[in-house]
């Protein structure tokens, strides 16, 4: 069974990878990283993906926590 971590995001981009590294520290089998970016600017550039199990969605308008969790229940 495949778990799913969705991380909303907002100018994360110096935050994200200190993130990413805890959530790789445990070892989930199955894993997909789903992170929902409302920054102004993508910071895709800036994520070290270590695994190919990470979904990158850029908003590029402030939408809040809310609006992130609803826009995966679209995917």
């Amino acid at each position: 069974m495949s778990k799913c971590i969705i991380i909303p995001a907002f100018n994360e981009y110096e935050n994200i990878n200190i993130l990413l590294k805890e959530i790789y520290k445990n070892d989930f089998k199955d894993l997909i990283i789903i992170i929902i970016d409302d920054s102004d600017e993508s910071f895709e550039k800036y994520i070290q993906k270590q695994e190919d199990s990470i979904v990158y969605l850029f908003r590029g308008k402030k939408l809040g926590r809310g609006s992130a969790r609803q826009r995966w229940s679209q995917i």
